[in-house]
Protein backbone atom coordinates (compact mmCIF):
# COMPACT_ATOMS: atom_id res chain seq x y z
CA UNK A 1 0.00 0.00 0.00
CA UNK A 2 1.09 3.56 -0.53
CA UNK A 3 0.14 6.89 0.99
CA UNK A 4 0.43 9.60 -1.65
CA UNK A 5 -0.06 13.34 -1.44
CA UNK A 6 0.26 16.34 -3.72
CA UNK A 7 2.16 19.49 -2.78
CA UNK A 8 2.81 22.68 -4.70
CA UNK A 9 6.04 24.61 -4.20
CA UNK A 10 5.20 27.28 -1.68
CA UNK A 11 7.32 30.05 -3.23
CA UNK A 12 8.95 30.58 -6.56
CA UNK A 13 9.69 33.93 -8.09
CA UNK A 14 7.81 35.65 -5.27
CA UNK A 15 4.59 33.76 -6.06
CA UNK A 16 2.85 31.51 -3.57
CA UNK A 17 1.45 28.97 -6.02
CA UNK A 18 -0.66 27.04 -3.51
CA UNK A 19 -2.34 30.24 -2.34
CA UNK A 20 -2.77 31.40 -5.95
CA UNK A 21 -4.28 28.06 -7.02
CA UNK A 22 -6.67 28.06 -4.06
CA UNK A 23 -7.80 31.58 -4.97
CA UNK A 24 -8.58 30.36 -8.50
CA UNK A 25 -10.74 27.57 -7.11
CA UNK A 26 -12.59 29.94 -4.79
CA UNK A 27 -13.29 32.29 -7.70
CA UNK A 28 -15.00 29.54 -9.67
CA UNK A 29 -18.82 29.77 -9.81
CA UNK A 30 -19.26 26.02 -9.18
CA UNK A 31 -18.18 23.48 -6.57
CA UNK A 32 -14.78 22.06 -7.58
CA UNK A 33 -12.67 19.28 -6.07
CA UNK A 34 -9.42 17.68 -7.17
CA UNK A 35 -8.87 14.06 -6.19
CA UNK A 36 -6.13 11.52 -6.81
CA UNK A 37 -6.51 7.95 -8.05
CA UNK A 38 -7.45 6.72 -4.60
CA UNK A 39 -10.25 9.34 -4.43
CA UNK A 40 -8.42 11.33 -1.75
CA UNK A 41 -9.33 15.03 -1.93
CA UNK A 42 -6.27 17.19 -2.67
CA UNK A 43 -7.91 20.57 -3.33
CA UNK A 44 -11.44 21.95 -3.03
CA UNK A 45 -13.34 25.21 -2.75
CA UNK A 46 -15.94 26.24 -0.19
CA UNK A 47 -18.80 25.71 -2.63
CA UNK A 48 -17.87 22.03 -2.64
CA UNK A 49 -17.96 21.96 1.16
CA UNK A 50 -21.44 23.50 1.09
CA UNK A 51 -22.68 21.07 -1.57
CA UNK A 52 -21.40 18.03 0.31
CA UNK A 53 -22.69 19.42 3.63
CA UNK A 54 -19.29 18.46 5.02
CA UNK A 55 -17.04 19.81 7.76
CA UNK A 56 -13.61 21.21 6.94
CA UNK A 57 -10.84 20.32 6.46
CA UNK A 58 -11.41 17.85 3.64
CA UNK A 59 -7.79 17.35 2.57
CA UNK A 60 -7.03 13.64 2.46
CA UNK A 61 -10.67 12.65 2.94
CA UNK A 62 -11.93 9.94 0.61
CA UNK A 63 -14.57 11.16 -1.81
CA UNK A 64 -16.63 7.99 -1.39
CA UNK A 65 -16.88 8.72 2.33
CA UNK A 66 -18.59 12.05 1.62
CA UNK A 67 -20.63 11.27 -1.48
CA UNK A 68 -23.47 8.76 -1.30
CA UNK A 69 -24.55 9.17 -4.92
CA UNK A 70 -23.27 6.06 -6.69
CA UNK A 71 -23.84 7.55 -10.15
CA UNK A 72 -21.43 10.39 -9.38
CA UNK A 73 -18.82 8.04 -7.92
CA UNK A 74 -19.12 5.79 -10.97
CA UNK A 75 -18.51 8.78 -13.25
CA UNK A 76 -15.32 9.64 -11.37
CA UNK A 77 -14.14 6.02 -11.37
CA UNK A 78 -14.69 5.77 -15.13
CA UNK A 79 -12.52 8.85 -15.66
CA UNK A 80 -9.81 7.38 -13.43
CA UNK A 81 -9.85 4.02 -15.23
CA UNK A 82 -9.87 5.45 -18.75
CA UNK A 83 -7.91 8.65 -17.99
CA UNK A 84 -10.42 10.47 -20.19
CA UNK A 85 -12.92 13.25 -19.38
CA UNK A 86 -16.40 12.18 -18.34
CA UNK A 87 -19.61 14.23 -18.34
CA UNK A 88 -22.98 13.41 -16.91
CA UNK A 89 -26.17 14.81 -15.39
CA UNK A 90 -27.50 13.64 -12.05
CA UNK A 91 -31.07 14.18 -10.90
CA UNK A 92 -32.53 13.56 -7.47
CA UNK A 93 -36.17 12.68 -7.97
CA UNK A 94 -37.13 13.32 -4.35
CA UNK A 95 -35.91 16.95 -4.35
CA UNK A 96 -35.90 17.75 -8.06
CA UNK A 97 -32.25 18.83 -7.86
CA UNK A 98 -30.14 18.43 -11.00
CA UNK A 99 -26.38 18.73 -11.50
CA UNK A 100 -23.98 18.56 -14.40
CA UNK A 101 -20.83 16.67 -13.38
CA UNK A 102 -17.58 17.16 -15.31
CA UNK A 103 -14.53 15.02 -14.47
CA UNK A 104 -11.25 16.02 -16.14
CA UNK A 105 -7.92 14.12 -15.76
CA UNK A 106 -4.94 16.31 -14.80
CA UNK A 107 -1.51 14.89 -15.67
CA UNK A 108 1.32 16.40 -13.63
CA UNK A 109 5.10 15.96 -13.52
CA UNK A 110 7.47 17.73 -11.13
CA UNK A 111 9.12 19.69 -13.95
CA UNK A 112 6.13 20.66 -16.08
CA UNK A 113 3.68 21.79 -13.43
CA UNK A 114 5.97 22.70 -10.55
CA UNK A 115 4.37 19.81 -8.65
CA UNK A 116 6.23 17.48 -6.33
CA UNK A 117 4.63 14.07 -5.93
CA UNK A 118 6.03 11.90 -3.21
CA UNK A 119 5.28 8.30 -2.37
CA UNK A 120 6.05 6.94 1.07
CA UNK A 121 6.06 3.16 1.21
CA UNK A 122 4.17 1.79 4.18
CA UNK A 123 4.94 -1.92 3.76
CA UNK A 124 8.68 -1.25 3.25
CA UNK A 125 9.89 1.01 6.10
CA UNK A 126 12.89 3.11 5.32
CA UNK A 127 12.34 2.86 1.58
CA UNK A 128 13.65 5.96 -0.19
CA UNK A 129 11.10 8.48 -1.43
CA UNK A 130 10.83 8.39 -5.17
CA UNK A 131 9.45 10.95 -7.60
CA UNK A 132 6.59 9.61 -9.68
CA UNK A 133 3.96 10.73 -12.14
CA UNK A 134 0.34 10.56 -11.05
CA UNK A 135 -2.99 11.47 -12.52
CA UNK A 136 -5.24 13.83 -10.63
CA UNK A 137 -8.85 14.52 -11.49
CA UNK A 138 -10.77 17.79 -11.36
CA UNK A 139 -14.46 17.41 -10.52
CA UNK A 140 -16.66 20.40 -11.38
CA UNK A 141 -20.32 20.37 -10.37
CA UNK A 142 -22.76 22.80 -11.98
CA UNK A 143 -26.19 23.19 -10.35
CA UNK A 144 -28.82 22.88 -13.09
CA UNK A 145 -31.83 22.95 -10.75
CA UNK A 146 -32.82 26.56 -11.46
CA UNK A 147 -32.20 26.15 -15.19
CA UNK A 148 -34.41 23.07 -15.28
CA UNK A 149 -37.08 24.92 -13.31
CA UNK A 150 -37.03 27.80 -15.79
CA UNK A 151 -37.29 25.35 -18.68
CA UNK A 152 -40.28 23.74 -16.99
CA UNK A 153 -41.88 27.15 -16.43
CA UNK A 154 -41.38 27.98 -20.11
CA UNK A 155 -42.94 24.69 -21.21
CA UNK A 156 -45.85 25.14 -18.82
CA UNK A 157 -46.34 28.70 -20.01
CA UNK A 158 -46.53 27.68 -23.66
CA UNK A 159 -48.89 24.82 -22.85
CA UNK A 160 -51.11 26.99 -20.66
CA UNK A 161 -51.33 29.96 -23.02
CA UNK A 162 -52.09 27.61 -25.90
CA UNK A 163 -54.91 26.02 -23.90
CA UNK A 164 -56.29 29.35 -22.67
CA UNK A 165 -56.37 30.79 -26.20
CA UNK A 166 -57.59 27.64 -27.93
CA UNK A 167 -60.63 27.11 -25.69
CA UNK A 168 -62.46 30.41 -26.38
CA UNK A 169 -61.45 30.34 -30.05
CA UNK A 170 -62.94 26.86 -30.43
CA UNK A 171 -66.13 28.07 -28.75
CA UNK A 172 -66.38 31.09 -31.05
CA UNK A 173 -65.91 28.89 -34.11
CA UNK A 174 -68.58 26.41 -32.98
CA UNK A 175 -71.02 29.19 -32.11
CA UNK A 176 -70.40 30.91 -35.44
CA UNK A 177 -71.14 27.69 -37.34
CA UNK A 178 -74.34 27.15 -35.34
CA UNK A 179 -75.33 30.78 -35.82
CA UNK A 180 -74.99 30.40 -39.57
CA UNK A 181 -77.60 27.63 -39.50
CA UNK A 182 -79.99 29.48 -37.20
CA UNK A 183 -79.81 33.04 -38.48
CA UNK A 184 -82.60 32.59 -41.05
CA UNK A 185 -84.78 30.15 -39.10
CA UNK A 186 -84.61 31.18 -35.43
CA UNK A 187 -83.88 34.83 -34.67
CA UNK A 188 -84.02 34.35 -30.88
CA UNK A 189 -81.54 31.49 -30.95
CA UNK A 190 -79.29 33.49 -33.27
CA UNK A 191 -79.32 36.39 -30.80
CA UNK A 192 -78.34 34.01 -27.98
CA UNK A 193 -75.42 32.70 -30.01
CA UNK A 194 -74.28 36.26 -30.76
CA UNK A 195 -74.28 37.09 -27.06
CA UNK A 196 -72.24 33.96 -26.29
CA UNK A 197 -69.75 34.86 -29.01
CA UNK A 198 -69.41 38.33 -27.52
CA UNK A 199 -68.78 36.81 -24.07
CA UNK A 200 -66.05 34.53 -25.42
CA UNK A 201 -64.42 37.39 -27.31
CA UNK A 202 -64.46 39.53 -24.16
CA UNK A 203 -62.84 36.69 -22.22
CA UNK A 204 -60.19 36.29 -24.90
CA UNK A 205 -59.53 40.03 -24.98
CA UNK A 206 -59.22 40.15 -21.19
CA UNK A 207 -56.79 37.22 -21.25
CA UNK A 208 -54.53 38.87 -23.83
CA UNK A 209 -54.71 42.20 -21.97
CA UNK A 210 -53.74 40.58 -18.66
CA UNK A 211 -50.93 38.66 -20.31
CA UNK A 212 -49.52 41.84 -21.83
CA UNK A 213 -49.94 43.70 -18.54
CA UNK A 214 -48.12 40.98 -16.61
CA UNK A 215 -45.29 41.03 -19.14
CA UNK A 216 -44.98 44.82 -18.80
CA UNK A 217 -45.02 44.66 -15.00
CA UNK A 218 -42.39 41.89 -14.92
CA UNK A 219 -40.21 43.93 -17.28
CA UNK A 220 -40.55 47.06 -15.14
CA UNK A 221 -42.33 48.95 -17.93
CA UNK A 222 -45.34 49.92 -15.80
CA UNK A 223 -44.47 53.09 -13.87
CA UNK A 224 -45.67 53.10 -10.26
CA UNK A 225 -46.96 56.52 -9.20
CA UNK A 226 -46.14 56.27 -5.50
CA UNK A 227 -47.78 58.87 -3.27
CA UNK A 228 -49.37 59.02 0.20
CA UNK A 229 -52.90 57.62 0.17
CA UNK A 230 -55.26 56.76 3.02
CA UNK A 231 -55.46 53.04 3.66
CA UNK A 232 -59.13 53.35 4.61
CA UNK A 233 -59.87 55.15 1.32
CA UNK A 234 -58.47 52.22 -0.67
CA UNK A 235 -60.67 49.75 1.21
CA UNK A 236 -63.78 51.93 0.86
CA UNK A 237 -63.25 52.24 -2.90
CA UNK A 238 -62.92 48.48 -3.31
CA UNK A 239 -65.98 47.96 -1.10
CA UNK A 240 -68.08 50.26 -3.29
CA UNK A 241 -66.96 48.57 -6.50
CA UNK A 242 -67.41 44.97 -5.36
CA UNK A 243 -70.55 45.20 -3.20
CA UNK A 244 -73.00 44.81 -6.13
CA UNK A 245 -71.23 41.64 -7.30
CA UNK A 246 -71.24 40.22 -3.77
CA UNK A 247 -74.94 40.95 -3.40
CA UNK A 248 -75.73 39.19 -6.68
CA UNK A 249 -74.06 36.07 -5.31
CA UNK A 250 -75.74 36.49 -1.90
CA UNK A 251 -72.40 36.89 -0.13
CA UNK A 252 -71.92 39.35 2.74
CA UNK A 253 -69.12 41.86 2.13
CA UNK A 254 -67.85 43.72 5.20
CA UNK A 255 -64.87 45.80 6.31
CA UNK A 256 -62.62 45.58 9.36
CA UNK A 257 -60.54 48.75 9.35
CA UNK A 258 -58.13 49.62 12.15
CA UNK A 259 -58.85 53.03 13.64
CA UNK A 260 -56.41 55.85 12.97
CA UNK A 261 -55.21 58.06 10.15
CA UNK A 262 -52.86 55.74 8.27
CA UNK A 263 -51.25 56.72 4.98
CA UNK A 264 -49.46 54.23 2.76
CA UNK A 265 -46.88 54.91 0.06
CA UNK A 266 -48.63 53.38 -2.92
CA UNK A 267 -49.92 53.67 -6.45
CA UNK A 268 -53.60 53.75 -5.52
CA UNK A 269 -54.77 52.53 -8.94
CA UNK A 270 -52.56 49.44 -8.82
CA UNK A 271 -53.34 48.59 -5.18
CA UNK A 272 -57.09 48.92 -5.77
CA UNK A 273 -56.61 46.54 -8.68
CA UNK A 274 -54.91 44.01 -6.38
CA UNK A 275 -57.68 44.24 -3.77
CA UNK A 276 -60.43 43.99 -6.41
CA UNK A 277 -58.82 40.83 -7.77
CA UNK A 278 -58.59 39.28 -4.29
CA UNK A 279 -62.22 40.12 -3.50
CA UNK A 280 -63.36 38.88 -6.92
CA UNK A 281 -61.65 35.54 -6.29
CA UNK A 282 -63.17 35.35 -2.81
CA UNK A 283 -66.67 35.88 -4.23
CA UNK A 284 -66.12 33.14 -6.82
CA UNK A 285 -65.11 30.60 -4.22
CA UNK A 286 -67.49 31.51 -1.39
CA UNK A 287 -70.93 29.85 -1.39
CA UNK A 288 -74.16 31.78 -0.88
CA UNK A 289 -74.54 32.91 2.70
CA UNK A 290 -70.79 33.22 3.21
CA UNK A 291 -68.85 36.27 4.39
CA UNK A 292 -65.90 38.17 2.93
CA UNK A 293 -63.96 40.68 5.04
CA UNK A 294 -61.68 43.40 3.68
CA UNK A 295 -59.48 44.75 6.45
CA UNK A 296 -56.34 46.59 7.50
CA UNK A 297 -53.92 46.26 10.40
CA UNK A 298 -50.92 48.40 11.28
CA UNK A 299 -47.73 46.37 11.65
CA UNK A 300 -44.82 47.39 13.87
CA UNK A 301 -41.25 47.20 12.50
CA UNK A 302 -39.57 43.78 12.73
CA UNK A 303 -38.40 43.23 16.30
CA UNK A 304 -35.15 41.92 17.64
CA UNK A 305 -35.20 38.43 19.22
CA UNK A 306 -35.66 39.70 22.81
CA UNK A 307 -38.34 42.24 21.87
CA UNK A 308 -40.16 39.75 19.69
CA UNK A 309 -40.28 37.17 22.49
CA UNK A 310 -41.65 39.75 24.94
CA UNK A 311 -44.25 41.02 22.45
CA UNK A 312 -45.59 37.56 21.63
CA UNK A 313 -46.33 36.69 25.25
CA UNK A 314 -49.52 38.73 25.08
CA UNK A 315 -50.71 36.93 21.96
CA UNK A 316 -50.52 37.96 18.32
CA UNK A 317 -53.39 39.16 16.16
CA UNK A 318 -51.91 37.39 13.15
CA UNK A 319 -49.55 34.44 12.63
CA UNK A 320 -45.89 35.27 13.11
CA UNK A 321 -44.95 34.98 9.42
CA UNK A 322 -47.64 37.55 8.57
CA UNK A 323 -47.06 39.88 11.48
CA UNK A 324 -43.28 40.11 11.12
CA UNK A 325 -42.49 38.92 7.59
CA UNK A 326 -42.92 42.24 5.82
CA UNK A 327 -40.44 41.58 3.03
CA UNK A 328 -38.21 44.20 1.41
CA UNK A 329 -39.02 47.73 2.52
CA UNK A 330 -39.74 50.43 -0.05
CA UNK A 331 -37.87 53.70 0.41
CA UNK A 332 -38.54 57.12 -1.00
CA UNK A 333 -39.82 60.60 -0.15
CA UNK A 334 -43.16 59.25 1.11
CA UNK A 335 -41.90 56.31 3.18
CA UNK A 336 -42.14 56.37 6.97
CA UNK A 337 -38.69 56.20 8.55
CA UNK A 338 -39.92 54.07 11.47
CA UNK A 339 -40.31 50.99 9.30
CA UNK A 340 -44.00 50.44 10.03
CA UNK A 341 -46.10 48.65 7.43
CA UNK A 342 -49.82 48.50 6.78
CA UNK A 343 -51.27 45.05 6.28
CA UNK A 344 -54.28 44.63 3.99
CA UNK A 345 -56.21 41.37 4.05
CA UNK A 346 -59.14 39.72 2.30
CA UNK A 347 -60.62 36.89 4.37
CA UNK A 348 -63.41 34.61 3.15
CA UNK A 349 -65.42 31.68 4.46
CA UNK A 350 -65.21 29.83 1.17
CA UNK A 351 -64.07 26.40 0.11
CA UNK A 352 -60.38 26.99 0.82
CA UNK A 353 -57.22 25.78 -0.90
CA UNK A 354 -55.31 22.56 -0.32
CA UNK A 355 -51.96 22.97 1.45
CA UNK A 356 -49.97 21.39 -1.39
CA UNK A 357 -51.30 24.03 -3.80
CA UNK A 358 -50.40 27.07 -1.68
CA UNK A 359 -46.71 27.34 -2.74
CA UNK A 360 -47.75 27.70 -6.41
CA UNK A 361 -50.86 29.84 -5.99
CA UNK A 362 -49.10 33.03 -7.17
CA UNK A 363 -47.62 31.45 -10.31
CA UNK A 364 -49.05 32.65 -13.59
CA UNK A 365 -51.69 30.36 -15.11
CA UNK A 366 -51.74 28.21 -12.00
CA UNK A 367 -55.27 27.38 -10.90
CA UNK A 368 -56.33 25.53 -7.80
CA UNK A 369 -57.89 22.09 -7.98
CA UNK A 370 -60.98 22.10 -10.16
CA UNK A 371 -62.83 20.43 -7.28
CA UNK A 372 -62.52 23.80 -5.57
CA UNK A 373 -64.10 25.53 -8.58
CA UNK A 374 -67.62 24.21 -8.18
CA UNK A 375 -70.10 25.69 -10.61
CA UNK A 376 -72.18 27.15 -7.76
CA UNK A 377 -69.21 29.25 -6.68
CA UNK A 378 -68.01 30.52 -10.05
CA UNK A 379 -69.08 34.02 -10.96
CA UNK A 380 -69.05 35.81 -14.32
CA UNK A 381 -66.00 35.10 -16.43
CA UNK A 382 -65.71 31.44 -15.49
CA UNK A 383 -62.60 30.26 -13.73
CA UNK A 384 -60.51 33.29 -14.67
CA UNK A 385 -57.28 33.54 -16.63
CA UNK A 386 -54.95 32.34 -13.89
CA UNK A 387 -52.97 35.59 -14.16
CA UNK A 388 -54.62 37.75 -11.51
CA UNK A 389 -52.63 36.53 -8.52
CA UNK A 390 -49.37 36.62 -10.48
CA UNK A 391 -50.07 40.27 -11.34
CA UNK A 392 -50.98 40.97 -7.70
CA UNK A 393 -47.69 39.51 -6.48
CA UNK A 394 -45.61 41.61 -8.88
CA UNK A 395 -47.51 44.81 -8.02
CA UNK A 396 -47.09 44.27 -4.27
CA UNK A 397 -43.40 43.42 -4.60
CA UNK A 398 -42.88 46.52 -6.77
CA UNK A 399 -44.11 48.51 -3.74
CA UNK A 400 -41.58 46.77 -1.49
CA UNK A 401 -44.26 44.62 0.11
CA UNK A 402 -44.99 40.93 0.45
CA UNK A 403 -48.15 38.96 -0.32
CA UNK A 404 -49.01 35.67 1.40
CA UNK A 405 -51.94 33.30 1.70
CA UNK A 406 -53.29 31.10 4.47
CA UNK A 407 -56.04 28.59 3.81
CA UNK A 408 -57.72 25.50 5.18
CA UNK A 409 -59.97 23.41 2.91
CA UNK A 410 -63.57 23.89 3.97
CA UNK A 411 -62.77 26.86 6.22
CA UNK A 412 -61.86 29.65 3.81
CA UNK A 413 -58.76 31.60 2.83
CA UNK A 414 -56.97 34.79 3.87
CA UNK A 415 -54.84 36.70 1.37
CA UNK A 416 -52.67 39.39 2.99
CA UNK A 417 -50.10 41.88 1.76
CA UNK A 418 -48.07 44.69 3.27
CA UNK A 419 -47.30 48.23 2.11
CA UNK A 420 -44.90 50.76 3.67
CA UNK A 421 -46.52 53.39 5.88
CA UNK A 422 -46.08 56.92 4.52
CA UNK A 423 -44.91 59.98 6.42
CA UNK A 424 -47.73 61.93 8.07
CA UNK A 425 -49.51 58.88 9.49
CA UNK A 426 -50.74 58.73 13.08
CA UNK A 427 -48.52 55.92 14.32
Amino acid sequence: MADSYLTLSEQEGGINYRHFFQKLLEAAPWPIMIVDRSLSICFYNHLAVHLLEATEPLLGTKLDQLVQDQAMLQLVQESIQTEKPRRGELVRSNSGSAWKISVTPLEHTPREANVQVQEASIDQPGHALQAAVYSYFAIAIEDLTELRRLERVRRDFIANISHELRTPLASVRLLAETLEDAIDTDRDKAQTFLEKIETEVQHLTALVSELLELSRIESGLVPMVIEPVEAEQLVREVMARMLPQAQRHRVTLRTEIQQGHILVAADSKQIVRVLVNLVHNAIKFTPSGGTITIGTLLQAPPLGPAEAQSSRKGGAALPEHLAWGTGKQATGPHSQTGGETQLFFVRDTGVGIRSEELPRIFERFYKADRARSKADFIGPGGGGSGLGLAIARHVVEAHGGRIVVESTPGHGSTFSFTLPVAAGSDV
